[in-house]
């Protein structure tokens, strides 16, 4: 239902226009579906919308403020007045959304303290939404760059998964992660120490070529797709299905209504080194009504 309405008021009445498509669809769609989930209601999108910038993207003039990481204690503190208001709601007036059943969690059969569950609502909405938006933003640009590719999937719309998988490891919308080693080990005929940092990039590995042949070319026909856009083991996305839907349905409802989309500027990169992706991307476009 959100791909849809989102993609008919782009449409408008003549099917034609211009817009920015990574300041646009691709915040709207995940912004929607998860403040739906959460609890929060239409009202309250542009504030998290703009809390989730300032984590973010702190160094970002434009989204994050160019505060830097200064303002941390007072993002979280504005984060806990929007999300306890719906816990101790959900908690007296359980509903069958994932807001009550954050609210009403439990480990070991005890109920999780106040901080365990805010801090589940934080990561679900942050986690799930800037990254979705990057992905989508930059296999929007893939898709308009590779009009190929684009045309497989609007004659054959079961092809839409195979897309958001190659959008996935094409756009690696998480950068890093570091990490400390617990023993030493030899990797790759490195040697690493116990206690020596290490920095993982996603980015990388989901382009290295002894997985992927022709790594840096956008192709929906690779199988297997064996990315780590979401990580790997343990630390695999628990979201993952939940993005791989959200996803999906906004390709597949631009694969259906989309007759013509090109480029009209320059794609602009967010000033950030963790959460990567687009935060401009301008188009013009005919769809289908």
């Amino acid at each position: 239902y959100s791909a849809r309405k989102l993609v008919d008021e782009l449409a408008g009445d003549t099917g034609k226009g211009e817009t920015d498509l990574a300041m646009g669809i691709a915040v709207s769609h995940p912004l929607r579906i998860l403040a739906t989930a959460l609890g929060l209601n239409e009202s309250q999108e542009p504030k998290i919308l703009a809390l989730s910038n300032r984590l973010f993207a702190p160094d970002d003039s434009e989204l994050g403020g160019g505060g830097g990481e200064d303002d941390f204690a007072e993002l979280g503190r504005q984060f806990v007045e929007l999300f306890l208001p719906i816990i101790e709601d959900r908690r007296k007036n359980p509903t069958d959304d994932l807001a009550s059943l954050l609210a009403n969690g439990q480990v070991h059969g005890e109920p999780m303290g106040p901080m365990e569950t805010l801090g589940y609502y934080l990561i679900v909405f942050n986690a799930g939404h800037d990254t979705t938006k990057n992905a989508l933003a930059g296999g929007f640009q893939a898709l308009i760059e590779n009009p190929a590719q684009f045309d497989k999937v609007q004659k054959d719309l079961s092809r839409v998964p195979d897309a958001v998988e190659e959008i996935l490891r094409w756009t690696s919308s998480v950068n890093y992660m570091k990490r400390t080693a617990a023993v030493d080990i030899e990797v790759g005929g490195t040697k690493i120490k116990q206690g020596d940092s290490l920095m993982m990039f996603y980015g990388s590995a989901n382009r290295d070529e002894s997985v992927f042949e022709d790594p840096f070319t956008f192709d929906i026909d690779r199988s297997p797709n064996r990315h780590i856009a979401f990580g790997y083991g343990e630390h695999f996305c628990m979201g993952a299905h939940f993005a791989r839907r959200s996803q999906a349905a906004i390709v597949e409802e631009f694969a259906r209504r989309v007759e013509s989309w090109e480029l009209i500027g320059k794609p602009e990169w967010i000033a950030s080194s963790f959460v990567v992706g687009l935060k401009h991307l301008p188009v013009a476009y005919k769809i289908a009504k």
